[in-house]
């Protein structure tokens, strides 16, 4: 059932957060795999100019059809560059599309030893693999892509899938899953504690994963302009210094 207008708003004021809105704050929508690295950024951003943000996360295609039903996020940033482009498309958007970083896949087991046994997981006629849901999260898509790339005719895996880049991670860390794909940012977060073994996937296996970022209609001029300068505060030695030290590329 689709909601009216009004009760759409109110829906998603209140999922987003416990947190009341402030007038004049920013709601960013931020792709999963993004969110350690979005999170530092916004914490010198509002050191910085006193602008207040708060954090939506999810796969960038759930995110998409958020704000597609009119959830109120001022700022959108996506794991990829397709589907803020549909937005602009559609007359979602209040600004060109930024591309402020590129991702990298990798594949994790906590099982793994060295990059043989993770290879060995990999292919192992039973192992239980975690993707992100290709549909919805552009890292899953990714990693459907190589593993086409890698194993075009294997067809005996068993995909485990998660609704993001999130959830893939909860699928590793609990041992739900025998290995799987995520973000590099993911194991840099996650520093010393990061257990078994990880290597990067060829960035030659799949489309890029750049990260495209853009202002939402839902801005009122105020935060338009709020959104514009932490848009700007992205391309920032300041913020590209965090993005670097969480594996992303930029270029």
């Amino acid at each position: 059932m689709r909601l009216p207008g009004c009760c759409r708003r109110i829906f998603y004021l209140l999922i987003g957060s416990c947190l009341p809105l402030i007038a004049g704050d920013l709601t960013l929508a931020v792709a999963a795999n993004a969110r350690y690295a979005v999170n530092n950024i916004v914490e010198k951003f509002e050191k910085e100019t006193s602008i207040k943000c708060r954090l939506v996360v999810a796969s960038s295609g759930k995110l998409s059809a958020q704000i597609r039903n009119g959830a109120p996020f001022h700022l959108f940033l996506s794991a990829d560059t397709s589907y803020p482009a549909a937005l602009i498309k559609d007359n979602f958007a209040a600004s060109p599309l930024l591309i402020y970083a590129y991702g990298t896949l990798v594949i994790w087991s906590e099982t793994a030893a060295d990059s043989s046994s993770l290879d060995s997981i990999l292919q192992a006629p039973k192992s239980r693999i975690a993707i992100a849901n290709p549909g919805t999260a552009p890292y899953g898509a990714a990693a459907l892509e190589t593993w086409k790339h890698l194993y075009p005719e294997k067809t005996d895996h068993h995909f485990i899938y998660g609704s993001s880049i999130s959830q893939v991670n909860q699928y590793i860390q609990l041992k739900a899953v025998d290995i799987g794909f995520t973000s590099r940012s993911t194991l840099f977060h996650l520093g010393e504690a990061v257990q078994g073994f990880w290597k990067e996937v060829s960035d030659k296996l799949h489309f890029p994963l750049a990260q495209g970022a853009i202002i939402l209609n839902a801005a009122s001029e105020v935060e338009r302009r709020k959104a514009e300068r932490f848009l700007q505060f992205l391309t920032e030695p300041s913020a590209t210094q965090i993005l670097h030290n969480y594996g992303y590329r930029i270029e």
